[in-house]
């Protein structure tokens, strides 16, 4: 097995990763929240930790895709015009996640392990967080049918 097919493997690991890691995220959030701040502030630490691996995704796609690029097609200028868009939606996918999801979600569970933290106040916060994860998973549908389109 070559170098390539072994980067591939792990690319299209990764891609599962960044795809399926948060795939659930804002539901859990948003049915966890009226069991109470106990089932809430389980449902955000499991929630960071999603949000966490499908940073590690993210990241690993775009390292892979990038030794690939060079492996593969021997730098950018060899590069078909749909990798070049898949790796900047890449880069902005990297952003959502790193920008918006995690730090949301690290936010939504240390202020639900407060006492007096009012529930009602994360409504705002899961919506945010499941638009993130809408975003992310529309960036990673576009990445693939732009690895995938001749």
């Amino acid at each position: 097995m070559s170098v390539v097919n072994i980067l591939v493997v792990f690319h299209v690991v990764f891609a599962a990763l960044w795809f399926g890691a948060p795939l659930m995220l804002g539901s859990v959030l948003k049915k966890a929240k009226p069991h109470g701040r106990a089932a809430f502030h389980a449902a955000t630490t499991v929630g960071a930790r999603m949000a966490m691996l499908a940073g590690v995704g993210v990241i690993g796609v775009v390292v892979t895709g990038v030794g690939l690029i060079f492996l593969k097609y021997g730098g950018m200028k060899g590069l078909p015009v749909r990798f070049h868009i898949a790796l900047g939606l890449g880069l902005l996918a990297t952003g959502v996640g790193f920008g918006l999801l995690r730090p949301t979600v690290s936010k939504l569970a240390q202020a639900a392990s407060a006492e007096s933290y009012d529930l009602e106040q994360a409504t705002a916060s899961i919506k945010r967080v499941a638009m993130g994860v809408g975003i992310n998973h529309l960036l990673w549908l576009i990445c693939l049918v732009l690895m995938f389109a001749y």
